[in-house]
């Protein structure tokens, strides 16, 4: 039995930031500039070529064509980072501030697309079906979203395609009425972790 989450994962909403660094150098520079060929890979410690521990500066110089952003919850909103790799978007929060904070690193990610991998060879398309065989228990929440925790990374979350109203309450029952077919909407990654998830 898994002990109910009590932590909000909030709603996020990607919206250009009040005040953009300048785009003018990087209009030629769309994406990242790390494309070897290799699969792009996801795991808790990683996304992509970046350690999730990396300070944003160096995030930025590494991939000039990043945007400054804001990630909006539910009643507040974060300053972020967007970086576009070829079939996904990547994005850096950092919610414990008010402004980005150039020499500390995000405390949350967000990957979205259908082409990266996740571990195990595991692809952001895959069923709901898919990821409980290769990954095994799992559990929590859904209010406006339905987003659950494998027990064995406990720093990666996953929101997920399923209508919150048809699997009721998540974090009451379990993850069992989530549909074998539903799909991956996003995955988010918490490099510490959060509280009040317990498997």
């Amino acid at each position: 039995m898994f002990a109910r989450s009590t932590v909000t994962i909030p709603i996020l909403i990607l919206v250009p930031a009040l005040t953009l660094r300048s785009q003018a150098a990087h209009q030629g520079q769309r994406y990242c500039a790390w494309d070897d060929g290799r699969p792009f890979r996801i795991t808790q410690d990683s996304v992509g070529p970046f350690s999730v521990i990396t300070v944003l500066g160096k995030l930025r110089s590494a991939c000039p064509g990043a945007r400054d952003t804001l990630m909006v919850g539910e009643e507040s909103y974060s300053p972020a980072v967007s970086f576009h790799f070829r079939g996904q978007t990547v994005v850096a929060a950092q919610q414990d501030h008010d402004s980005l904070e150039s020499d500390d690193i995000a405390d949350t990610w967000i990957i979205r697309g259908r082409k990266a991998l996740l571990p195990q060879g595991v692809t952001m398309s895959s069923t709901w079906s898919a990821l409980r065989a290769a990954y095994g228990p799992a559990t929590g929440m859904s209010g406006s979203e339905v987003v659950v925790m494998f027990c064995k990374m406990p720093r990666m979350f996953f929101t997920l395609s399923a209508d919150p109203e048809s699997v009721g309450d998540v974090g009451a029952h379990g993850v069992s009425l989530i549909p074998d077919t539903t799909t991956i909407k996003e995955v988010q990654i918490s490099p510490h972790g959060l509280g009040g998830w317990v498997c």
